[in-house]
Parts: C-alpha cells; sequence; structure tokens
C-alpha cells in the first residue's frame, strides 16, 4: 500500500518511511504534519491537489503551532509517542473526506454566536482592531474580550491568536 506525507521536514519524511515500510501498510496512509502549512487553506488545497482517494486514511501529527491548535480537536498522535504506538496507529485516523469537511465547518466559523460572527466580519472587513472597534463603536478591549470568547470556541489560546487567525485565512490570504 501507498504512504504519503504531508510535511517540510525533511527527517519526519525519512522516518515516516523506515516506520511504515509499504509492505507492512495494510492500507493507503497519508500523514499530516500541520506544523508546515501556514493555515488551514494551505492544508485543505495540499489535500485536494494530491488527489488522494477514499482508500486513504489521514493521521494527523499533534503541534504547537496555530494549524495544530485548529485541528486539536481531532484525534492527533504526538512525535514524542513510543514507535510502538505509532506503528500501531494508537490516535484516530481520518478519511479525506471527513477532514476536509472539519476545515470547511473551520473555515465557515459555525461554531461562533451571531454576535461573535459581527465582530468578526467587522475584524474582516477593517483589517485592524482599532478600526473595527471605532466602526462597531465599542472600545478596544471589549473587541478583544468577543475575540477570545471566540478563539476558545475554536480551540486557539488568545484573542489575539484569533486575530492572527483570521488574517492568516481570509485577510492576506491568496488562496
Amino acid at each position: 500500500m501507498k504512504l504519503l506525507v504531508f510535511s517540510n521536514n525533511a527527517y519526519l519524511h525519512i522516518a515516516c518511511k523506515a516506520i511504515f515500510p509499504h509492505s507492512t501498510l495494510s492500507q493507503h496512509l497519508a500523514i499530516l504534519d500541520p506544523s508546515s502549512y501556514p493555515s488551514l487553506r494551505a492544508i485543505r488545497t495540499a489535500i485536494v491537489e494530491s488527489e488522494i482517494t477514499q482508500d486513504y486514511r489521514i493521521l494527523i501529527l499533534s503541534g504547537n503551532d496555530l494549524c495544530s491548535r485548529l485541528l486539536s480537536e481531532l484525534s492527533t498522535l504526538s512525535l514524542k509517542e513510543s514507535i510502538n504506538n505509532i506503528k500501531q496507529l494508537t490516535a484516530v485516523i481520518y478519511q479525506p473526506e471527513s477532514l476536509l469537511r472539519y476545515i470547511a465547518q473551520h473555515l465557515s466559523l459555525t461554531k461562533l454566536t451571531r454576535e461573535e460572527l459581527h465582530l468578526t466580519y467587522a475584524i474582516r472587513r477593517e483589517k485592524t482592531i482599532k478600526r473595527a472597534a471605532s466602526k462597531l463603536n465599542i472600545n478596544e478591549k471589549k473587541l478583544y474580550h468577543h475575540a477570545g470568547t471566540a478563539a476558545s470556541r475554536l480551540h486557539l489560546r488568545s484573542g489575539k491568536e484569533f486575530i492572527y487567525f483570521l488574517h492568516k485565512e481570509f485577510i492576506y490570504s491568496t488562496s
């Protein structure tokens, strides 16, 4: 069976080929390293462009970057796990369609309340917190507070990280 590794880490490619020789795989396997991608859109594009079929199963590695935290709700596998655990695929593996659906859900911001969505659209439109706050006639502190609650719904650490997510995915996105 085939092995695909979605990562820009050459050492990870070598390690995956050593851990999962083609002869031992019972199904097609794709390993996704979210830390190799700048945004969820970039991950989605990589998966779609690779044209992997539903025969593949995707194993997601955990990390400490923005994309990894956005995908943290899914079961992920740490690189700190023992090789035996990695070989047994103790983490849940996903079909490409279900992972793409999860990414689309995050990009559509369906987990946010109506008020948080309203603020999100203002931030996206105005591009800065200061301009968005003045446009909405609220102070910046309140806008950061709402951004913080929106961040927690998406498994991000803070309002600033949520705003960074908006900039990466929507404002300065080229895809």
